[in-house]
């Protein structure tokens, strides 16, 4: 009988010639990784009643070297294309009776990961490209980097099945495998819409770029350069940047992001963003939803939850581009541990329900979110991490329907369906213009974070101390009118209040001046910019009263 080269059959061809590749590789897992390629059973789709019923009619040989034969309506473990061609998983077994003719019968297998990603690899829905495999869809990729994406992309769920070099084993294969072909064109470092390309290598915006069916990005919009909005995103951050720093961060912030999901940059930042409520900072956070997958933290899971519920909530950290930890009340010292460890990129160990752990380490930016004092120095031993962006207050005697009414074009631009992809590309292209325009380094500035919302938050001490070094320069310690304030408000300076506090308003105490031939405590700036804010919070607050 002769049989028609089909989909099949190719398919058939190829994975004896990867089994034959396999040969030249040590590894004690060998036996167990030939196993499984020989129970994948590629099944062309023929008609119809087979595609209702997902069925399809296997390729095999008896003999390697001879006459092909089909094993019809077996039931499919896999789709490799619609209507088309699939996989059996199981083991051909042959028998010949006494005439010599030969019987054969098929006995499913347990399909898992390790069998689909090799079929996706004879398919080329998987190809190997720059020393990683990556996962074809669509204009897209997605890079499967280590062991633990490997297993998050194609679960192996029982832990007897893992083999510990599987990934390692077909990355020898492919790196050896030089008359390896793969049919795309792979740019590794660009989004691609429509008509346009960003370029994140060379941080530039390509038009009139038509990306054709064997092209592949890292990410593809269905999106036209036209559609993109620049102006209304560049107004939404100058609206509601509380400075110019905290402008030139936020506008900043979506390329680091972008370039972090990229590997173009270390992760070396995390971000603080302060107010005091009602600002835009969530509406901002959602600015990034169009191509990046947050992950809000579940405080409550972490630290209160049962091992089960903790070890889940890590492993839903895995695959996060960003991190976003949103604390309207004060940080407790078990969430600042927690915070510590997200913001220094530290190993974790997850486990997804019904799974095995596994251990990763957390590269997504942390964006904390917060109304509250945060001490930097708690979250990171290393202060230059952290990137802080002020927003800025809403007019004390703004009604709720005058803010709804402000914000409402905005929100209607990043929230809804049909244009909060827009919204985000044009918010990231804004991010990568200014990236350019810094030569391509991300110069964050350092800028002060509001402490207060109102001068009735500040103690009596404060206040003595604003006006008085804001008048003379400094405020002798001893100042028996500071005294008593410091004695009123804290009982005495050394307590961990009274020193936040100082620090809170950008003090600095006891510091030495030589005053008439002799040296004297006093307290003047340590941070110009704290000080000034909170100066001018007070001022501002006694003109209004008088």
């Amino acid at each position: 009988m002769t049989i028609d080269y089909n989909r099949a059959a190719f398919y058939y061809d190829d994975l004896q010639d990867l089994l034959k590749r396999l040969e030249a590789i040590n590894t004690p897992n060998l036996s167990r990784i030939k196993k499984i390629m020989n129970r994948i059973q590629f099944c062309d789709i023929t008609d119809p009643q087979q595609v209702a019923r997902n069925l399809g009619n296997a390729y095999y040989r008896v003999d390697i070297k001879g006459e092909g034969h089909i094993f019809k309506n077996l039931q499919l473990d896999y789709t490799i294309t619609n209507k088309k061609t699939g996989v059996s998983y199981g083991d051909f077994n042959f028998k010949k009776n006494e005439d010599g003719e030969t019987s054969t019968t098929f006995k499913p297998r347990q399909f898992h990961g390790y069998g689909r990603f090799i079929a996706d690899l004879i398919a080329k829905k998987v190809i190997y490209f720059n020393g990683y495999f990556r996962i074809v869809e669509d204009h897209t990729y997605t890079t499967i980097k280590n062991e633990t994406a490997l297993l998050h992309y194609y679960p192996v769920p029982n832990n007897r099945d893992h083999i510990s070099d599987f990934l390692d084993v077909f990355q020898q294969i492919y790196a050896q495998f030089t008359d390896y072909n793969q049919p795309y064109t792979v740019h590794p470092y660009a989004l691609s819409g429509r008509d346009f390309l960003m370029n994140f290598k060379t941080r530039d915006m390509r038009l009139n770029q038509y990306p054709t069916e064997t092209d592949l990005f890292f990410q593809f919009y269905d999106v036209s350069y036209a559609d993109l909005d620049f102006n209304r995103a560049k107004n939404y951050v100058e609206m509601v940047s509380a400075n110019d720093k905290s402008l030139k961060n936020l506008l900043l912030l979506h390329a680091y992001i972008y370039m972090r999901m990229l590997d173009l940059v270390p992760p070396s930042k995390f971000f603080i963003m302060k107010d005091f409520g009602r600002t835009g900072k969530g509406l901002f956070i959602k600015s990034l939803e169009g191509f990046a997958n947050i992950h809000r933290v579940e405080f409550d899971n972490l630290v209160n939850g049962s091992g089960i519920e903790k070890s889940n909530e890590w492993a839903n950290f895995y695959g996060a581009d960003v991190v976003h930890a949103n604390e309207t009340g004060a940080i407790t010292p078990e969430q600042m541990r927690i915070l510590r460890r997200i913001a220094s990129g530290e190993s974790v160990t997850g486990r997804y329900i019904g799974q095995n752990n596994f251990k990763f380490n957390i590269s997504a930016p942390l964006v904390l979110d917060t109304n509250e004092i945060v001490d930097i120095g708690q979250i990171t031993a290393n202060r230059s991490r952290a990137v802080k962006i002020a927003f800025k207050d809403r007019p004390h005697d703004e009604t709720e329907a005058e803010r709804v009414a402000i914000f409402a074009p905005y929100w209607d631009f990043i929230t809804s369906e049909k244009t909060k992809v827009i919204a985000s590309l044009s918010f990231l292209a804004n991010s990568l213009d200014q990236l350019d325009q810094d030569g391509g380094r991300f110069s964050f500035e350092d800028t002060p974070l509001p402490q207060y919302y109102d001068a009735d938050d500040l103690t009596d001490t404060q206040k003595i101390l604003l006006f008085e070094i804001h008048e003379n320069g400094y405020i002798e310690a001893n100042n028996p009118t500071l005294q008593m304030a410091i004695l009123q408000d804290y009982g005495k300076l050394s307590t961990k209040r009274a020193q936040q506090d100082i620090k809170a308003i950008g003090v600095a105490t006891n510091k030495a001046k030589w005053i008439d031939g002799k040296t004297v405590k006093v307290n003047t700036i340590k941070n110009k910019e704290l000080f000034n804010i909170a100066y001018k919070l007070v001022s501002e607050s006694m003109l209004a009263t008088t």
